[in-house]
């Protein structure tokens, strides 16, 4: 009888609550014209004089904004994305923020994109003043030899500025590699940035 009713007992103890398991987060793979892979980095030739270099972080880190929703600010999902320069970059979209008095909350602006016509501000702009964004139209996308590249003018609406027109060179696989701005008039090449070295850490 005793040895009854200890497996009686033993048998209605509860089962321990099984432990809470964390979600993983999600990780943003880079884009094939926009390879930010851990590890990599871009070396420039700026203007012809200057030498500017461009790294992604060394791992994909966790990254998550506040973003508007129908209920006001709310945190974004935690992603795990690879970092440009200090900057989270979501494949082809980078984050912007948006100040008072038009919400003060954060959210994804694009950089680029392969939709050949796709039209898009550079970055924001507060619209009470007379400040305008460069706005980017994708040009075309070529093959040069087995290369392919992705060509994206910018352009500038608002005098003195409005005959410049700003190239930027995409190549698949290497990212970035040229850009430059010419007077429309006087045909002089204002700036220019043009890839010299890099390294792709897939």
């Amino acid at each position: 009888m005793l040895a009854f009713l200890i497996a009686l007992f033993a048998g209605c103890k509860k089962d321990a609550p099984a432990a809470k398991q964390t979600p993983v987060p999600d990780t943003i793979k880079p884009l094939s014209y926009y390879p930010i892979y851990p590890g990599s980095w871009w070396k420039y030739l700026q203007n012809d004089t200057g030498i500017v270099l461009s790294k992604a972080s060394l791992t994909y880190q966790a990254n998550s904004f506040m973003e508007l929703s129908s209920g006001g600010n709310v945190a974004s999902p935690v992603c795990m994305v690879p970092y440009l320069d200090g900057q989270p970059i979501y494949g082809y979209q980078e984050i912007a923020f948006i100040p008072p008095p038009f919400g003060g909350y954060y959210t994804k602006w694009p950089i680029l994109s392969e939709t050949i016509g796709a039209q898009f501000s550079k970055y924001w702009v507060d619209p009470r003043t007379q400040s305008v964004s460069e706005q980017i139209t994708v040009m075309s996308k070529t093959r040069v030899g087995s290369d392919s590249i992705l060509t994206l003018k910018g352009s500038l609406n608002n005098p003195p500025y409005n005959t410049q027109k700003t190239y930027y060179l995409y190549q698949k696989g290497v990212g970035l590699i040229n850009t430059y701005t010419i007077d429309t008039v006087s045909h002089d090449t204002l700036s220019s940035l043009r890839l010299l070295s890099y390294y792709i850490g897939h």
